[in-house]
């Protein structure tokens, strides 16, 4: 029963995550119209930032719907989400950390590094949850083989 409303937690999770990447999305369009009627640099950069921070969350996004419809199934401590959460994890970082670079370095003042924080947080979290998930993974196969 507790494994359902986890799973629902999760759904529910990845639904709000999809919203937030389309509203993303949606603003670059509005940053695009005015660079249609403002040719200023700042404004193409702070355009490639907020695609780069979007698509960070798209991951997010795919990352959650992934092991959900995993979990679901019954399939938790697997390789496959272990690799998975390592390497979404890996991208999403570099993802932080490229759009935190590109905002100090071309002084995009209308951005704040903050999304670029939390890309950075959040694919840590990726990264250190494939860990916990190998140790639970290994846990499950010595205990299989003891019984």
């Amino acid at each position: 029963m507790k494994i359902k409303s986890l799973i629902q937690f999760c759904n529910i999770f990845t639904v709000f995550t999809a919203f937030y990447g389309v509203r993303e999305f949606l603003g670059i369009f509005n940053l695009c119209y005015k660079l249609g009627k403002d040719d200023t640099d700042t404004l193409l950069w702070q355009v490639l930032v907020q695609g780069i921070e979007a698509w960070g969350i798209v991951i997010c996004c795919i990352l959650f719907f992934t092991l959900t419809s995993r979990a679901k199934r019954g399939r938790i401590f697997i390789v496959e989400n272990e690799k998975l959460m390592m390497i979404l994890g890996g991208i999403i970082i570099w993802i932080g950390v490229i759009s935190y670079v590109l905002i100090n370095i071309l002084l995009i003042r209308t951005l704040t590094p903050s999304a670029a924080f939390m890309l950075c947080l959040i694919g840590m979290a990726f990264v250190f949850f494939s860990f916990i998930f190998k140790i639970g993974r290994k846990l499950k196969e010595e205990h299989e083989l003891t019984i």
